[in-house]
């Protein structure tokens, strides 16, 4: 729990802003997103610069739990610049998808690679992502994750928003472990939390706020 609680705190410090909080690899010119993604087995401390709507540079920190390892002080990490790409948005009356890719380099020679895709109106939403690291020595991770929610109201612009998601996700961190997670999503305006509890019994944890 240390590393969910490092989280809230570093979250805490940093949530001041104004715009509109969006869940997005790529947002509008000249805008910063600071994310934050804790579990029981990794994590990653994301700041996004968008250059434009289709790109965006981002510094990522990672640390994931080494299989066999059995406290916080296990933990290993990676510092990672990544470079972002929007490749394709429909832009509907009442909908939006998105395709994204990313793609990046750090420490100890590791690569990184990223893929996004997402649908959603003001009832669903729909969401798939792929992220890998492969380093040049040692065990590469591979993380998928699959996602649909559905907003139980539709607010009016300035309200509380909501979704409840379900995701599957598959990582190779500890032996291509399988979970379905349910996920309660809040924003409002600049911030965006998600809390989730896997039926294997792991707590997750997401903040994000953009400016």
């Amino acid at each position: 729990m240390r590393i969910i609680m490092r989280h809230l705190l570093i979250f805490s410090v940093l949530s001041m802003g104004w715009g509109t909080a969006q869940a997005h690899m790529v947002i509008y010119k000249d805008g910063i997103g600071i994310m934050s993604n804790a579990s029981q087995e990794h994590s990653n401390f994301d700041v996004n610069y968008s250059l434009s709507h289709r790109i965006a540079v981002l510094y990522r920190h990672f640390r994931w739990l080494p299989e066999g390892a059995i406290n916080d002080d296990d933990f290993e990490a990676r510092n990672i610049g990544q470079v972002n790409f929007l490749l394709k948005r429909w832009n509907n009356m009442d909908s939006q998808g998105n395709v994204y890719a990313g793609v990046g380099y750090g420490e100890k020679d590791t690569a990184s690679y990223q893929f996004e895709a997402d649908w959603e109106d003001r009832e669903y939403y729909i969401a798939a992502q792929y992220q890998a690291l492969d380093p040049e020595i040692g065990k590469s991770m591979e993380i998928s994750k699959l996602r649909i929610g559905a907003a139980p109201y539709v607010g009016s612009s300035g309200d509380l928003h909501s979704w409840l998601i379900m995701q599957y996700s598959k990582n190779t961190i500890l032996e291509n472990k399988e979970s379905l997670t349910p996920i309660l999503r809040l924003f409002y305006q600049t911030v965006l939390v998600e809390m989730g509890y896997s039926f294997d019994g792991d707590f997750s944890l997401g903040l994000m706020f953009h400016f």
